[in-house]
């Protein structure tokens, strides 16, 4: 990117700087990030966006938006522009957590304060859980947020409790259940809607009690991730507990892992071994496998928010810090 196009007179830049263009697009540093800085002043463009895609991010960058793509706006007022700017960064970074760059700070109330409410946020990247019960592991995430975020809570039960829990902590509540939409592929169909508003970037499944359809895998791909009360593979499915108890296994836990079309049987992205004590019965086990499932879920989607976990085709990558930590937690990595 080395110019960028005359958009008002001389006379114009002079005298409103609020008027013209909002640059925005995406590099590949911060260094280049400073440079285009200086060319907005010396054009007294209205402002420009740098968005910097992380290396380290959860999702891969779409090769079909190349780094030199740039968004030209040219707009009356900074108000006007702001729709459009909000739903062209969301079509081109669906999948990354950016990092925004203020680059003039005399852009005016209106658009400083959207880009502090609505854009900068976007900085911590934004979990959806999909819950049907009582929500346990909702909340474990929802007490350690600060390097991620829940922006909501979606429900196909309408009496669960984790929805109660979510209003107190003031997070947004939705509700579709099967029998008020007709069928799972309906709810389902209102689910993924409803998603592709909110756009996060990692949705998680923390006792959702619906096998998800084919196709609604394959829409959100890389950002579903669930929670199993067992060491995958052993054990998929329900009554992990008595199940490993019945087959006199002496270690147990709980596996966090990608989700694709099969029951529990996607990629493993970590688990939280639990040892099986003489006098265990399901209840004292399950219970113990759930509080090793507190720990290991907020470690996860932590461990992601910081740039320390990804999964690209599907594989997951540990960073050195996150290999270390997890060995702290007595976590164990998939090779």
């Amino acid at each position: 990117m080395s110019t960028i196009p005359e958009f008002r007179s001389t006379e114009q830049k002079q005298t409103d700087p609020c008027f013209g263009a909002l640059l925005v697009t995406t590099v590949p540093s911060a260094a280049e990030a400073e440079r285009l800085a200086k060319i907005c002043v010396e054009e007294r463009l209205s402002g420009c966006v740098a968005i910097i895609p992380s290396i380290s991010s959860v999702y891969r960058w779409n090769d079909a938006v190349t780094m030199e793509q740039e968004l030209q706006i040219q707009f009356k007022t900074t108000k006007d522009a702001l729709p459009y700017l909000r739903r062209r960064i969301i079509e081109l970074h669906p999948y990354e957590i950016p990092a925004i760059i203020e680059i003039n700070a005399n852009f005016g109330a209106s658009y400083g304060r959207w880009l502090a409410e609505e854009i900068a946020p976007a900085k911590t990247p934004s979990v959806v859980i999909l819950a049907s019960g009582r929500g346990s592991n909702a909340r474990a995430l929802i007490n350690n947020q600060g390097p991620y975020r829940i922006s909501t809570i979606i429900s196909d039960n309408e009496s669960a409790p984790v929805l109660s829990f979510a209003s107190e902590a003031g997070i947004k509540g939705l509700t579709c259940s099967r029998k008020a939409a007709g069928s799972i592929q309906a709810c389902q169909e209102k689910i993924a809607t409803a998603l592709v508003d909110l756009a996060p970037n990692l949705i998680v499944l923390a006792g959702f009690m619906q096998i998800l359809k084919p196709w609604f895998v394959e829409q959100f791909g890389d950002r579903l991730i669930n929670i199993h009360p067992s060491l995958l593979p052993a054990y998929p499915g329900l009554n992990t507990h008595q199940r490993a108890l019945t087959a006199g296994e002496t270690l147990h836990g709980a596996t966090v892992h990608l989700v694709d079309s099969g029951v529990d049987t996607g990629p493993v992205i970590a688990q939280a071994p639990v040892p099986v004590l003489p006098a265990d019965t399901s209840e004292t086990l399950a219970a113990r496998v759930l509080g090793a499932e507190h720990r290991l879920f907020p470690w996860v989607i932590t461990a992601v928010a910081k740039g320390e976990l990804s999964w690209p085709d599907k594989k997951p990558r540990f960073t050195e810090a996150a290999i270390s930590s997890a060995k702290e937690y007595g976590f164990l990595l998939p090779e």
